[in-house]
């Protein structure tokens, strides 16, 4: 099978979606030939080297994300199969335009950019990019990829009637090798995610300021990760003018090795995102034994079910008191949680696990195999 994977950028700061699909490659079975188109950066993501990796010199891409050098990359490239990551981009239009003209089977991974929350941002130009061309691409998918329920239940809301194959993200978890964790009498609450407004990130600084000092106090919150600059300055003003600049820290993106000693260093991950279509960092921090505080806008209510975290309403008040009740926890109390999240972690959302589900999707919808999977949901189906 070849299959050709469309993604508009494969840099280290461009979130989790390159994320995803660089784990992903490298799970995939090598019998797979995987080519990789994208625009080059100055940082890309290191890939499998079973990967053919197409990538286009990112000065040739124009303001709306076109490029004759993309479309001649992805015309001229032999597929079975085209798995497009991502919406609103030219390069996502392009991989879909392509699959229509030579009937190539198309998959698109929608990766919460049909999520409420999202759609309301620049959220004119969407509209117009859903009637110009996004909506016609998503419907004649041969399917949707979705990494959560609430991700499928949002592109049904918008009226798509594709099969949706409900896949979760993937961790590799040798990249979160089990360390045992040192005792520190000073604790280190950890947000490690993309700077941004969606993360609630003033609403950490601000629950930070209204907490009772004797909970707080030997407790260090590190904000770590990359955004605008000025958003960043923005949220370092604030810090100052609570005077929070001793015990709340901003640091800029880490990657590798880095990260994972990031996460071990900590003893509590927060990320209280007004929306995620999954959150990989969540993961991530489960799979290094570290409890989890998020909201309701990522699915995870796992960490309630597993007691692993916490699974809290959006707002401040619900993380206020999330935080009241979470940093009193001893030390065996966060072990214990950590242990049961890695668990989690390595039960559901491992690489070996969903990798194979995609091969399957793979052959699936090649009709290499006639049963239908069953993390495949037609319209009709009850979820």
């Amino acid at each position: 099978m070849k299959i050709t994977h469309v993604i508009s950028s494969i840099s280290k700061r461009s979130g989790g979606t390159s994320t995803y699909l660089c784990s992903l490659l490298s799970g995939l079975p090598s019998s797979l030939k995987n080519t990789l188109v994208s625009y080059d950066s100055n940082d890309n993501l290191e890939f499998s080297k079973d990967v053919n990796l197409k990538i286009i010199d990112i000065s040739k891409r124009r303001i709306n994300g076109f490029s004759r050098e993309f479309y001649g990359t992805l015309n001229e490239t032999s597929s079975d199969l085209i798995h497009i990551n991502g919406l609103w981009e030219f390069s996502s239009f392009l991989a879909s335009k392509i699959a229509q003209s030579k009937k190539i089977p198309y998959i698109i991974s929608t990766h919460g950019m049909l999520e409420k929350w999202s759609l309301g941002q620049n959220k004119y130009i969407k509209k117009m990019a859903l009637f110009l061309y996004q909506n016609k691409a998503l419907r004649l998918a041969s399917c949707i990829h979705a990494t959560s329920h609430n991700e499928l239940l949002s592109i049904r809301e918008k009226g798509f009637k594709n099969p949706i194959a409900l896949i979760p993200n993937a961790i590799n978890l040798e990249e979160f090798p089990i360390y045992k964790k040192k005792s520190n009498k000073q604790k280190k609450l950890l947000f490690l995610s993309r700077i941004h407004k969606k993360k609630g990130i003033e609403l950490i600084i601000k629950a930070w300021s209204e907490l009772d000092s004797s909970l707080t106090k030997h407790w260090n919150v590190e904000i770590v990760g990359n955004g605008e600059q000025k958003y960043i300055n923005d949220l370092h003003d604030k810090i100052c003018e609570l005077k929070l600049d001793q015990s709340i820290t901003l640091t800029g993106p880490i990657f590798g090795k880095s990260k994972q000693l990031k996460y071990r260093e900590a003893d509590l991950f927060v990320l209280p995102s007004y929306s995620e279509n999954f959150g990989i960092v969540i993961a991530e921090a489960l799979a290094s034994n570290v409890p989890v505080i998020t909201t309701k806008g990522a699915p995870w209510e796992e960490l309630n079910t597993n007691n692993c975290g916490d699974w809290i309403e959006i707002g401040l008040e619900p993380l206020k008191d999330s935080l009241a009740k979470m940093l009193v926890k001893s030390e065996s109390e966060f072990l214990e949680m950590g242990q049961r999240g890695r668990k989690l972690i390595e039960k559901k959302y491992c690489l070996s696990s969903v990798a194979r589900d995609m091969f399957i999707l793979y052959r699936w919808l090649l009709k290499l195999d006639k049963t239908e999977p069953n993390f495949i949901y037609q319209n009709d189906k009850l979820y």
